[in-house]
């Protein structure tokens, strides 16, 4: 699990979230640790107030010549959103670079 302070380099403009959340759980955990990840994400949503709220599913890294690049270690801090900044465009499923799948927040 990450957690990033949008406003740590950003306090100069309007920020559209904040913070940023990312967990990681690996699918072939049992079932029983999905269910409390599943749970605490839902959560962690509900406590940060969160304006999007999504998933997807995707290697932990991308195979690259005798190693990996586009680790889930740092997909909160690279590569989660289209070139750009995300603060200065909608936010919706558009602005990830990766296809995730909007979810529905619990009440």
């Amino acid at each position: 699990m990450v957690l990033g302070n949008e406003g740590y380099l950003k306090s100069d403009i309007p920020l559209l979230f904040n913070p940023r959340t990312v967990m990681a759980i690996a699918a072939d955990m049992p079932r029983l640790i999905l269910d409390q990840a599943r749970d605490a994400s839902y959560r962690i949503a509900e406590i940060s107030k969160a304006k999007l709220f999504v998933s997807c599913k995707r290697p932990w890294g991308k195979s690259f010549g005798s190693g990996f690049t586009d680790a889930i270690q740092d997909i909160c801090h690279i590569g989660l959103f289209k070139v750009g900044d995300p603060h200065q465009r909608p936010l919706d499923l558009n602005t990830f670079s990766e296809s995730w799948e909007l979810l529905d927040q619990k009440s």
